[in-house]
């Protein structure tokens, strides 16, 4: 069964032709450093950096800019790597950005009316 699924889902080049070849790297440590690093560096230093800035900025900030970031990836992918971006991808990016929008000038309305009226 599990060969049957490899088969059909992966191509040959990384192990579709057979089981024995997912793991292509074998004993080629370096490799599999390179790997490790890619995957952990970016999934630590990502939660680390999202950690301290809680220190700086108030959560809801935090949390809108962290909400942007599949936005923001595609159009780095776009400008940077020349990818094209489906109009669904477009759509959700859009959505995406104009929900920050709104949550963005919702919590300016709201601290505008609960600032104390100051006499003059």
């Amino acid at each position: 069964m599990a060969y049957n699924l490899l088969q059909g889902l992966l191509p040959a080049s990384i192990g579709g032709g057979a089981p024995a070849n997912l793991l292509w790297l074998g004993t080629a440590w370096t490799g599999w450093l390179v790997l490790v690093a890619l995957a952990v560096g970016p999934t630590v230093g990502g939660y680390g950096l999202y950690t301290v800035s809680l220190t700086y900025l108030p959560a809801s900030v935090a949390n809108l800019i962290a909400t942007l970031e599949p936005a923001m990836t595609a159009s780095l992918a776009y400008i940077l790597l020349g990818e094209r971006l489906s109009v669904p991808q477009l759509i959700g990016s859009a959505l995406i950005i104009g929900g920050v929008i709104v949550l963005r000038l919702s919590e300016g309305s709201a601290a505008q009316q609960e600032a104390p009226l100051v006499a003059g």
